[in-house]
């Protein structure tokens, strides 16, 4: 049984609260419905596919189509890494960032510090790219699949944080994995991750994604 139980007023529009229950009566879940689409805000225990395989779906989703993201958009401008960037708290959908190679390469001949080369390489609010254009590209619009994924994970969730930053690092190797010189124009150590906005995962991540042989060339260069 499914019953809608509010039309509550939200900035921008309006919204539904659905509820479905089992013949006992007892919550099974609950359904936001608004100008954003609809979101899981509930689900109990033992009903439904499991969060694994949302987060499956969800990690399938990106792999497939943030290569053709980047074969669109990505542009002619070499490029050295491909980011995962996530909210720590909520980390799905990330927002991408693209290095730029002829950014790498001015940070490399202006910044003496190496612990201060290495957080502005790695991170993507750096990118010269990114604030008026990667991170403007809403993987949910682009990828309804992905929205339909991401949005059928219960927000009551309290693992949630961490199953999205698995789910993203699982993507990134995965990605990593791809013949990226097929895709875009990349160099020769391009390396794909996910981090958080506040770098708090980047050595982590970066292992979970990044071979130990390039991690290796990069770390003799003072890059990770």
């Amino acid at each position: 049984m499914t019953l809608a139980f509010g039309d509550l007023p939200l900035e921008g529009g309006r919204t539904l609260i659905r509820a479905s229950y089992d013949p006992l009566g007892r919550l099974l879940e609950l359904r936001e419905d608004g100008d954003q689409g609809e979101k899981m805000l509930y689900r109990a225990r033992g009903t439904g596919p499991s969060i694994e395989k949302l987060q499956r779906r969800v990690e399938d989703r990106l792999v497939e189509t943030l290569p053709k993201l980047v074969r669109e958009r990505g542009g002619d401008t070499q490029i050295y890494c491909l980011v995962l960037h996530y909210h720590p708290e909520w980390p799905l959908p990330p927002t991408i960032g693209l290095g730029l190679e002829r950014d790498r390469q001015r940070w490399i001949y202006t910044i003496d510090d190496p612990e201060t080369l290495r957080l502005t390489v790695w991170n993507p609010a750096e990118f010269s790219n990114y604030r008026d254009e990667t991170v403007d590209w809403d993987l949910t619009d682009i990828d309804p699949e992905l929205a339909r994924a991401i949005s059928a994970i219960p927000e009551n969730d309290d693992d949630a944080p961490e199953r999205g930053r698995v789910t993203l690092n699982r993507a990134a190797r995965r990605l990593q994995q791809l013949d990226w010189r097929a895709i875009a124009p990349v160099t020769d150590d391009f390396v794909v991750f996910a981090v958080d906005y506040e770098l708090t995962h980047l050595e982590e991540n970066l292992r979970q994604s990044v071979p130990a042989a390039l991690r290796k060339a990069l770390s003799s260069r003072a890059l990770v």
